[in-house]
């Protein structure tokens, strides 16, 4: 459905690029998780025994409301946001310390777009992942006027307890109370831009100047804090309409 490499833009920041192979597939993960199955998603891409709720008709109805009509560009944003979180679950996959929050239940949701935690073997804390999610044409300047924005507060500490209450929804009471003391430690935190890019910035040079700055926003030496999430999608409103499509003909299906 997804293929994933890695871009290394060393020192800058690191570049999970992902390419789309099945639409039709990612549109039917999409649908369940409008509906609310990231459980039941999460263990579809683990090749787990998925849970299998109940097919609620009001639930399916909503969604078709919402994706039938509002704000394209809120919609595009929303369904984007369901992409990346697919993404991430599938690049960590095959880690059983990996704990990944739930995409947003609604579109234009404020807070962070995403977060996940993966864990040590011994666990303790390796990545809190902090996400921004921009489905754009102008991704330059999302990133240099909203993405470089949030991750200078976040690096500031001022919204510490917005990381604090979400990491401890993820974890076990046991797993909480050897890691609770290390999740406002900005060492362990890894920020993440998934966004669409340009035709322009498909090269290594491109990617470079697309992040330009990043590693003004998020200092250290360890490159890894720094990462990136990009696809070129070529026309991208058209692109995603045609998903929209797709999405909500994978909910019409199921309406009992």
């Amino acid at each position: 459905m997804i293929t994933i490499g890695c871009k290394s833009l060393f020192p800058l920041c690191k570049d999970y690029e992902f390419v789309v192979n099945d639409k039709n597939q990612l549109a039917e993960l999409i649908a369940k998780l409008v509906m609310g199955w990231s459980r039941h998603v999460s263990r579809l891409i683990k090749n787990l025994d998925p849970y299998y709720p109940d097919v609620d008709k009001a639930t399916i109805q909503s969604q078709l409301d919402v994706l039938n009509g509002g704000d394209t560009t809120k919609i595009d944003g929303w369904l984007f946001q369901m992409i990346s979180w697919l993404v991430l679950a599938e690049q960590h996959k095959g880690n059983p310390k990996f704990f990944q929050h739930n995409p947003h239940p609604q579109k234009a949701m404020h807070g962070l777009d995403g977060i996940a935690v993966t864990l040590k073997a011994d666990g303790s804390i390796d990545r809190i992942i902090i996400t921004e999610d921009k489905c754009t044409v102008s991704p330059r300047s999302k990133i240099t006027q909203e993405v470089y924005t949030e991750f200078l507060e976040i690096e500031a500490g001022t919204k510490n307890n917005a990381i604090m209450q979400q990491v401890e929804a993820l974890l076990s009471d046991e797993a909480l109370i050897r890691v609770q003391n290390d999740i406002t430690n900005p060492r362990y935190r890894q920020y993440r831009i998934a966004i669409t890019r340009l035709d322009r910035y498909d090269s290594n040079d491109g990617r470079k100047t697309l992040f330009k700055d990043y590693e003004q926003k998020v200092c250290g030496a360890d490159v890894d804090r720094r990462t990136c999430s990009t696809t070129n999608f070529n026309n991208m409103r058209a692109w995603m309409d045609d998903l929209k499509q797709l999405v909500i003909a994978a909910l019409t299906r199921q309406i009992p």
